[in-house]
């Protein structure tokens, strides 16, 4: 049951969670539904997942024109679950007759499922969920620079589970430039971002994300206040088999999620080669990100440098 390594195998390297399921158990929980059943009980965790897989992604706006750094961390984030993102209006299915809805689970609602009764005593059997209150989330990354003020980003795992889950593998590709070495008397550092990222787990999860942001920030000491906008989008490919009055039939849809705009407000203390950040994330799904990296890199003294 998709409950406790939903975090492990779906999530992916994304995963720090106390789900315990694998994936094949969470097929057999969505593979009950056809499509439009399927993508509103699943629609959640693609909000969730995209929301997540988007953070992290920078922890001050300096950026030198040139010389080296690197930091080599972790990205950890949290999404807490809504109750509006528990439950949705399903509609029983044919062959089962007479068509019926009614309030269920979603993937992250209540374990305990709900039925309906049909004619000549049939029954339908809406799937629960796994009672996730918040989905917690970690990714590696890379950031190296810095030329003309451009330092790149890499986020990459690939890890072999077993014969049902398969190949669970990240990619995600970003840069950042300095948009404060142009502007000499900028009371704040200023840079502008972008990240790729591709996740997939088997042949049953395929995400992607894609994220432009701005970010300012200014330091005091070993302490950097900063605030990001990005513009954000992803998707969430989902393929599975359903099995009707004796038959299988394959499944397959693409769920865009929620997030379209994110306000992030953090901080970062700067500790020699330590570095630990914690930050909040306004959108329209809320996350909390904290973090840490080892590694080189510059430190603003506050304003463009």
């Amino acid at each position: 049951m998709l409950a406790s390594r939903v975090s492990v195998f779906i999530l992916g390297l994304l995963a720090l969670t106390s789900l315990t399921v694998a994936a094949d158990d969470l097929e057999d929980y969505v593979g009950v539904y056809g499509a439009e059943n399927g993508q509103r009980y699943m629609q959640p965790l693609a909000d969730v997942m995209i929301a997540n897989m988007n953070g992290g992604l920078f922890h001050s706006a300096y950026i030198p024109r040139e010389g080296f750094h690197f930091c080599v961390g972790v990205e950890g984030m949290v999404s807490p679950i809504g109750d509006d993102q528990r439950t949705f209006t399903a509609t029983t299915e044919a062959p089962f007759a007479p068509e019926q809805t009614l309030e269920v689970p979603t993937v992250f609602g209540d374990t305990q499922g709900a039925q309906a009764s049909g004619t000549g005593g049939t029954v339908y059997y809406f799937p629960g969920g796994f009672d996730v209150q918040q989905m917690p989330a970690a990714v590696p990354q890379l950031t190296i620079g810095s030329i003309y003020g451009t330092e790149g980003i890499l986020r990459f795992t690939a890890t072999e589970t077993n014969e049902t889950i398969g190949k669970v593998e990240l990619l995600g590709l970003g840069a950042r430039h300095s948009i404060s070495q142009y502007f000499s008397n900028s009371p704040v550092d200023l840079a502008a971002s972008f990240l790729w990222q591709s996740f997939t787990v088997g042949e049953i999860v395929d995400a992607s994300a894609l994220s432009f942001g701005v970010q300012a920030s200014r330091s005091t000491g070993i302490l950097t206040g900063y605030v990001g906008l990005a513009f954000e989008s992803g998707t969430l490919d989902l393929d599975y088999e359903q099995e009707v009055a004796g038959t299988t039939q394959a499944v397959s849809y693409e769920l865009e999620a929620d997030n379209s705009v994110r306000l992030t407000l953090g901080a970062t203390l700067d500790l020699s080669v330590l570095r630990l950040h914690a930050d909040y994330s306004l959108a329209a799904q809320n996350t909390i990100g904290i973090g840490f990296g080892v590694g080189t890199w510059p430190r603003a003294k506050g304003g463009a440098q």
